[in-house]
């Protein structure tokens, strides 16, 4: 018995249709989002910021670790968040 050769899906993400490379995301679009995410958290910080850190000061020694990881995850969700909002706008428009 011959193995079958693995052949890739016919949409790589580099050609195709018009319509499957507008539903696609572009790095710069990746870029832009991850960007805006962390300015939106830096506002947030310079908001916030001795709210935050007197919200830690009560964990000692791990409280940097704390306000790091905190600060971490939510321009994750937030960078998340626009790249769903990205990717739901592009496919309206793509209909």
């Amino acid at each position: 018995m011959a193995r079958k050769e693995y052949r890739p899906p016919p949409f790589s993400g580099k050609g195709g249709s018009k319509r499957e490379q507008k539903e696609s995301v572009s790095r710069v679009e990746h870029y832009v989002s991850a960007s805006v995410g962390l300015v939106t958290v830096a506002g947030t910080v310079m908001l916030f910021g001795p709210m935050l850190l007197n919200t830690v000061q009560g964990f000692g020694v791990l409280s940097t670790t704390i306000l790091v990881f905190v600060l971490v995850t939510l321009w994750i969700f937030v960078w998340i968040a626009i790249e769903t909002a990205l990717i739901w706008h592009m496919s309206r428009l793509a209909t």
